[in-house]
């Protein structure tokens, strides 16, 4: 009976003492990767075009995968598309212009390697007005074709993004430059000289003026 009594009461002291230090203990911090209970549905293929993951790329060198995957953010599928099947899910997605579209058609920018892809991309972009597609629109502003730089300019001046016609006007294609240029002018009422001349030189601000008077 007596050691029954001091094991009761060595298993309440242990017992307190246990409550006592899970009281008093300071908290852990909190795992970084802990699941509480919330999650943010993504697909893995998007997981790649993360704002770190493309600041950290050059613009023509960032997420050159060895088969394409954009399309199975459309359709779910893993199976390979052809490329007209693409350029059509492009065109497509340009016109339905849609919000959850926008991401898609960025993906697809920066996976494709296919000039005729790449060139509808920027296309739908324009034509569906989706404003945050700023890794895109970076990486077609450096890209080393004539017409994705163009389309580049037109996209810019069609979601009002600046920075990036101010950008192209050095660009080393008159007609890349001169397309921004006529954007600007568009927005600057007469005091277009004066811009241009913050950004290029004195001769090649007047070769823009001349080339944005013929295009007037």
């Amino acid at each position: 009976m007596l050691g029954i009594s001091w094991l009761a009461y060595l298993l309440f002291g242990l017992g307190f003492a246990a409550i006592a230090f899970a009281f008093f203990a300071p908290n852990r911090e909190a795992r970084p990767d802990a699941d509480d209970g919330v999650k943010t549905a993504a697909s893995p293929a998007l997981e790649q075009f993360s704002p770190t993951a493309v600041a950290e790329s050059p613009p023509d060198l960032v997420f050159k995968p060895a088969r394409i995957t954009w399309p199975s953010l459309v359709d779910g599928s893993e199976a390979e598309v052809p490329l007209e099947a693409r350029v059509r899910m492009i065109e497509g997605l340009g016109s339905l212009g849609e919000s959850w579209c926008g991401p898609i058609l960025v993906a697809a920018y920066l996976e494709e390697e296919e000039a005729q892809a790449r060139e509808v991309v920027l296309a739908a972009l324009h034509e569906a007005r989706y404003r945050d597609c700023g890794y895109a629109l970076e990486a077609a502003s450096h890209s080393p074709h004539l017409n994705e730089r163009i389309l580049a300019v037109e996209l810019a001046d069609a979601i009002d993004a600046l920075a990036a016609l101010n950008s192209a006007l050095t660009d080393p294609e008159l007609a890349v430059a001169s397309a921004a240029a006529y954007a600007l002018r568009k927005r600057m009422n007469g005091s277009v000289a004066t811009h241009l001349e913050r950004y290029v030189s004195r001769e090649r601000a007047e070769q823009l003026l001349d080339a944005i008077h013929v295009l007037t």
